[in-house]
């Protein structure tokens, strides 16, 4: 499990412990003489559930940390195939947006917010483009199916194209139907090209 993905379960863990434990502990002192009873077993309890709350919330912060500077060497570090395929499907998202913006594009994430399919809204000047962030991997294929929703998206975002990025490969039906349609297609072979990351920032998106 990546960093990115454990940081908020780690979060979570930590607020459930910490709040289970304090309101044990409070619910002891308004207890009355059924606290004094229970005490003996239940502080005990609850002050474990704090200290363990409090390692969780240690073992969060280390992790948010981690995530941040993961974040922070993908996007400017040379990447392989392999590191991107790696990422979660959040982390993909994020690393297409910051190479939008290295373009010039405002770009807006909205993932489920939006039409399926559609994971980022990238806009300069004129152009607004509706992005497609597919880490995929294996033999499966980005295939026509997954165009046409893409493509249906768009006119609904009323967008002037769209662009499917994709750790992937496109299948062939795929590749002749977006022929002579406004929509760019990003396999894995054309975004890396085994070429260093700053290769890639200056010809991705290139018209």
């Amino acid at each position: 499990m990546s960093a990115a993905e454990a940081a908020p379960r780690l979060t979570l863990l930590a607020a459930v412990c910490l709040g289970s434990a304090t309101y044990a502990l409070l619910l002891l002192n308004a207890a009355g003489p059924y606290g004094i009873l229970l005490g003996p077993v239940i502080r005990p309890v609850a002050w474990l559930g704090v200290a363990g709350g409090l390692g969780l919330a240690l073992a969060a912060a280390l992790a948010w940390g981690r995530a941040a500077r993961d974040r922070a060497a993908h996007a400017g570090a040379g990447l392989t195939r392999k590191d991107l395929r790696a990422f979660s499907p959040e982390l993909f998202d994020d690393w297409c947006a910051a190479r939008l913006r290295e373009q010039g594009y405002r770009v807006t994430a909205v993932g489920g917010l939006s039409d399926p399919g559609v994971d980022l809204i990238a806009e300069r000047e004129s152009e607004r483009l509706v992005v497609q962030c597919k880490r995929w991997f294996g033999a499966r294929p980005v295939g026509e199916p997954q165009l046409g929703d893409l493509y249906g998206a768009m006119h609904h975002e009323h967008a002037n194209g769209a662009v499917v990025i994709t750790t992937g490969v496109f299948s062939e039906p795929a590749l002749s139907w977006a022929k002579g349609k406004p929509i760019q297609l990003w396999d894995v072979d054309r975004l890396m090209g085994s070429a260093p990351l700053p290769a890639v920032k200056t010809d991705l998106f290139a018209r």
